[in-house]
């Protein structure tokens, strides 16, 4: 009973930084596309980039974003790390992602 308790713990610290990756990760597909179409700036990008992740108190920096805006691509680096405390053991997940787009 104790080792069931234990991994669902684990699993309930764990999955909300996984599912906030994916989620973050269709926002970056979506914002590429974006951008793409409009052709907005690498500041408007990022700003936009930032305020999804201040809507959904992230913890990624400006820092953390790298846009590389072309005329013909669009493309948005984020890393950054989330901290887990599973009460005895804290570990940190580093999560890289890319979204880019070309044109044709």
């Amino acid at each position: 009973m104790v080792i069931l308790c234990s991994i669902g713990f684990a699993l309930f610290k764990i999955a909300p930084p996984y599912m906030d990756k994916f989620q973050l990760q269709d926002e970056l597909n979506s914002e590429v596309h974006h951008a793409m179409a409009n052709r907005s700036s690498q500041a408007d990008i990022q700003a936009n980039v930032m305020k999804y992740v201040k809507e959904h108190d992230l913890p990624i920096t400006p820092n953390d974003v790298q846009v590389i805006a072309a005329p013909n691509s669009t493309t948005i680096n984020v890393h950054y790390t989330v901290p887990v405390d599973l009460k005895v053991l804290e570990h940190d997940f580093d999560f890289t992602l890319t979204a880019n787009s070309q044109a044709y």
